[in-house]
């Protein structure tokens, strides 16, 4: 039953929309532990032992790649003068090669670097290696990891962006204790795959499961919903908001008449950049409290 809400999830483009070439960013990512049946782990035997971050330089042959199978690739849209980064998380059907022309949008709209990552068993990784949920995740972490180890950019200076499939990693990655990330967008979200078909079937097959762990994040969380949604229902976006801590509610975009795609069709680009840009703003006037209410805390514990 796993697998088939794995099928129904992971749908990466055929063929991939794009190929190697040696400018790409590589992203490794660390051993993967995946459920079995019955419970524990099993190791995965693509999985590569070092953990480690390619540099954007490095010429990689189609035997390696396949001895390296979990080895993503990245693409980072630099935007001078700016010291945020916003990384994104594609939905289910596509890949990074489709996706540029939206990123480099972003880029140029928000003015503001963006980084993005393939999914393992999404693009050129896919004849080697099959997506789950903990590839997934761990796709995004090495995507994290590489930003601020390589790119020097600090957690609290990264906005993590999700769509559709992609608000599971970004949800994940979110809600984990060692981040202190700049703000989260949440867009087409659900409260769980099964959730999305499903209300009653066994919490062990559920993947992505947003809903139980959205309360952890900490940051402020914008949430984009289209209400006429008919692939993710717009109640999920509405529980996921309900289950966020006060401090991290930004007011929602729940958009009349848009569905699962066609959000910036109704709305229209510009105004849909415009709120984006807004929350940026916003963001960065919320984190000059923060340290400033952490500055007055410090004091008067001197």
């Amino acid at each position: 039953m796993g697998q088939l809400i794995g099928k129904f999830l992971f749908q990466p483009p055929e063929p991939p929309s794009y190929q190697y070439d040696n400018s790409m960013i590589w992203l490794k990512c660390p051993p993967v532990k995946e459920k079995k049946k019955g419970g524990g782990l099993l190791s995965s035997s693509e999985s590569d032992p070092d953990f480690g971050l390619d540099s954007s330089s490095t010429t990689i042959s189609k035997r390696e790649l396949q001895n390296c199978a979990v080895d993503v690739p990245g693409l980072f849209l630099p935007y001078n003068g700016s010291d945020l980064c916003l990384l994104y998380s594609h939905g289910n059907a596509t890949d990074l090669g489709q996706m540029k022309p939206y990123l480099d949008t972003l880029r140029s709209f928000l003015k503001i670097n963006v980084f993005s990552y393939e999914y393992q068993g999404y693009g050129i990784s896919r004849p080697h290696v099959k997506p789950t949920e903990a590839r997934v995740n761990c796709s995004i972490e090495a995507a994290v990891e590489y930003l601020f180890n390589v790119k020097q950019i600090p957690y609290n200076k990264i906005i993590v962006f999700g769509t559709s499939l992609g608000t599971g990693p970004t949800t994940y990655i979110a809600a984990k204790d060692k981040y202190n990330f700049r703000g989260v967008i949440l867009q087409s979200p659900f409260t769980s795959v099964v959730r999305i078909k499903f209300n009653k079937l066994p919490d062990a097959i559920d993947l992505f499961k947003n809903v139980d762990i959205i309360d952890k994040i900490e940051c402020p969380v914008l949430i984009i919903h289209g209400k006429s949604d008919d692939v993710v229902p717009f109640e999920h976006g509405q529980i996921l908001f309900d289950k966020l801590q006060k401090k991290a509610q930004y007011k929602p975009l729940f958009i009349d008449y848009a569905g699962h795609n066609n959000i910036i069709e109704i709305m229209s680009m510009e105004r849909y950049l415009k709120h984006l840009f807004k929350f940026i703003i916003y963001l960065n006037e919320y984190q000059q409290k923060l340290k400033q209410s952490q500055e007055a805390e410090a004091q008067v514990t001197n």
